[in-house]
C-alpha cells in the first residue's frame, strides 16, 4: 500500500472482513489521505463500479473466494491485475486453493492475458502469482 499511494490518484481497500478494513484504516495505514476502506463482499453490485472502473486490481488472497472468473466487472474491465492464490488447503478459511498455477490460470476470467507468473515455496505449501491485463468485452 504505501509503495501504491505515492503513484495512484487513489486506493480503494475493499475487504468483506471488517477487522482488516480496521486494522488497515486504524493502525497500519492512517498517513494516507487517499484511501478509501470499504467493508463489502466484491460480490456485492455496490462494489462493481469501482472494480469495472479501476487501472489495477490486486487480490493476494483468491484462495478465501470464488473462482475470480465468476466476478461480473471483471469483464468489463481493462485493468491490469495482480492475483495471488496458494496450495495451502489445511487452512480453514481457504475454500478455494489450487495445486497448480495451471489451475491457478483456470480461474481467471476468459478476457485476461497473462504478462508474468510466478512460484514462492515455503513451509506452508506454494503462493502463485499471475499478473496480467484484462481486455473489456
Amino acid at each position: 500500500v504505501p509503495a501504491l499511494t505515492k503513484e495512484a490518484n487513489h486506493i480503494y481497500c475493499i475487504d468483506i472482513d471488517d477487522r482488516v478494513i480496521r486494522v488497515g484504516k486504524s493502525r497500519l495505514f492512517t498517513m494516507y489521505e487517499n484511501i478509501t476502506w470499504f467493508s463489502r463482499d466484491v460480490w456485492d453490485e455496490r462494489a462493481w463500479t469501482r472494480i469495472e472502473k479501476a487501472d489495477l486490481i490486486i487480490n493476494t488472497s483468491c484462495e478465501h473466494m470464488s473462482n475470480m472468473s465468476e466476478l461480473p466487472p471483471l469483464y468489463k474491465s481493462n485493468a491490469y491485475f495482480a492475483f495471488q492464490s496458494n496450495n495451502m488447503c489445511d487452512i480453514p478459511t481457504h475454500i478455494n486453493c489450487v495445486a497448480s498455477i495451471d489451475e491457478f490460470y483456470s480461474q481467471l476470467p476468459h478476457n485476461a492475458t497473462i504478462i508474468a507468473e510466478d512460484e514462492i515455496e515455503d513451509d506452508r505449501g506454494i503462493r502463485y502469482t499471475l499478473i496480467g491485463k484484462l481486455c473489456a468485452e
